[in-house]
């Protein structure tokens, strides 16, 4: 079968038109994606104008559609932040950036946030900017609460008379292994991963 070669279509501008049902189609699934999203999607201007927000967005930030019709990207987004202006500046060199910032909720309430956001220019030849945002209070504080734990972990172990170690394996061992030779895998396959002085100070070590 000869194989067929693909067409560009930009060699045929005057053939080529998107039905007006396949964009109102287009528009509407992007909608129903945006709305029902759980992440902030902004539509806005170089400024800080707000345009356009979903409803995420007033969940987060508390307020309402209406009254982000009157608010600026200032009054949500802490610029004394020195990551924010470092994340502007980077989004003014590539047109677009992700990092993370500091948001202000309507009580004043600051929140750690990450966010992606893009320069594009819309069919009038106007520039805007798309922002999509999530709120990471959850993953700040999971992440600072295993941080603690570690450090925790850290100073009972080596505050502890009592020697502690941890043996790994070079390679794994099936569950099934018999005992006697999961006995004998183990002398010939382990090491010490981890341990605290009081152990190493059992083998003659002056610390771990």
């Amino acid at each position: 079968m000869k194989k067929s070669k693909p067409v560009n279509l930009s060699l045929y501008p005057h053939q080529v038109e998107i039905s007006p049902v396949i964009i109102n189609t287009v528009d509407d699934k992007y909608r129903v994606l945006v709305e029902n999203s759980t992440h902030a999607f902004f539509l806005a201007t170089p400024d800080g104008t707000i345009l356009e927000i979903n409803r995420a967005a007033t969940v987060i930030f508390g307020y309402s559609e209406e009254e982000f019709k009157n608010i600026r990207r200032q009054q949500i987004i802490d610029h004394s932040d020195p990551d924010f202006i470092l994340a502007l500046q980077e989004r003014a060199k590539k047109g677009y950036v992700t990092a993370e910032a500091t948001g202000i909720r309507k009580s004043g309430e600051k929140f750690p946030i990450e966010f992606s956001s893009a320069y594009f220019t819309d069919n009038n030849d106007n520039i805007k900017i798309s922002i999509i945002l999530t709120d990471i209070s959850e993953r700040k504080a999971a992440t600072a609460t295993l941080k603690e734990n570690e450090h925790r972990y850290k100073i009972f172990l080596q505050q502890s008379s009592e020697g502690i170690w941890c043996a790994e394996l070079n390679e794994p061992m099936h569950i099934k292994t018999p005992l006697e030779e999961m006995i004998a895998y183990c002398y010939n396959n382990s090491f010490i991963a981890e341990c605290n002085d009081a152990f190493a100070l059992m083998y003659g070590f002056t610390h771990a």
